[in-house]
């Protein structure tokens, strides 16, 4: 039966504190797993370890949260590991982030389209960008227009 190698890396462990890696999933259903310390590709399949084996040996697997807050394309934020590197690019001044650390990550600006004055973008978007536009036209414009 053919087996789908993981595209994730997933860690578990069982009550004694071994580490295993998810390596696999049959047709169905059936997980194989290789020791924690290893690359699944770097191990022959033949000697990946079903789950049914490794429950009746060691005892059940429980899932543990391992940081990869620094791999790319990992939300940091949504890091959920006891052993967290709490790796923010955002807070790294000489890191290869794509914004200057002292922007703002929720970047909403609104420009006028009578004068080009623009909103402060320290807004989310939630509408406060667009009212501090209005109360800007309300204040510049409308004023100016009715003397």
């Amino acid at each position: 039966m053919p087996i789908t190698a993981s595209a994730s890396v997933e860690t578990f462990q069982t009550a004694n504190g071994k580490q295993w890696r998810l390596a696999g999933t049959d047709d169905n259903g059936l997980r194989y797993f290789v020791p924690a310390h290893l690359e699944p590709a770097n191990v022959l399949r033949l000697a990946w370890a079903k789950e049914t084996d490794l429950a009746e040996a060691l005892g059940p697997l429980t899932p543990i949260a391992v940081c990869r807050c620094d791999d790319p394309d990992v939300d940091p934020y949504e890091c959920e590991a006891d052993d967290c590197t709490y790796s923010f690019s955002e807070l790294n001044p000489f890191g290869q982030s794509a914004r200057p650390v002292n922007v703002g990550s929720a970047e909403v600006s609104r420009k006028c389209g009578t004068c080009g004055w623009k909103t402060s973008v320290w807004h989310v978007d939630d509408g406060s960008a667009d009212q501090e536009l209005h109360e800007h036209i309300s204040r510049e414009h409308t004023e100016r227009s009715a003397a």
